[in-house]
């Protein structure tokens, strides 16, 4: 049901309905899957209204988003979709910046994964990540984007 994977780490699959699946997921460790049969779930709404309220809460926040992602792919360039999906990664509350910025940060995604979050190319991605990390607004260890500079985005 959504692009990218919640909070949580997990990925998440909902079929209240008949509709078509639309998520496609790929483990890349050991995994446990869990399925609630359509029955189970239905049941527990009907009989839990705080289940059903937490849900379209759920689905509330899920629609914002993806509004927010397809405005995004309309308005802006991909340098400044990158910049602004990297920052999801900053924590909530920067209680105090360093000195020099640079906010640690644990970014776990392939080039090709952040490019299907923000809708470029691999290729694409790596040179907005080459400038980013040439102009100081992130630092790269390997592959993995350690820290960011949020002051330096967009």
């Amino acid at each position: 049901m959504a692009p990218s994977a919640p909070a949580g780490g997990g990925a998440l699959e909902l079929a209240v309905d008949d509709g078509p699946r639309v998520a496609t997921v790929t483990a890349r460790t050991r995994s446990v899957l869990v399925v609630v049969p359509r029955r189970a779930v239905v049941d527990v709404m009907a009989r839990q209204p705080s289940v059903t309220q937490a849900l379209l809460v759920s689905m509330a926040a899920l629609v914002r988003r993806l509004e927010e992602q397809a405005c995004d792919a309309a308005l802006l360039d991909l340098p400044h979709r990158v910049e602004k999906h990297l920052a999801t990664f900053l924590p909530p509350r920067l209680g105090g910046v360093p000195n020099d910025g640079l906010v640690p940060v644990q970014v776990d995604l392939t080039q090709g994964d952040l490019a299907r979050q923000v809708g470029g190319s691999r290729q694409q991605v790596n040179r907005v990540l080459m400038n980013l990390e040439a102009d100081g607004s992130i630092e790269r260890m390997g592959h993995r984007i350690v820290g960011i500079r949020p002051d330096r985005l967009y």
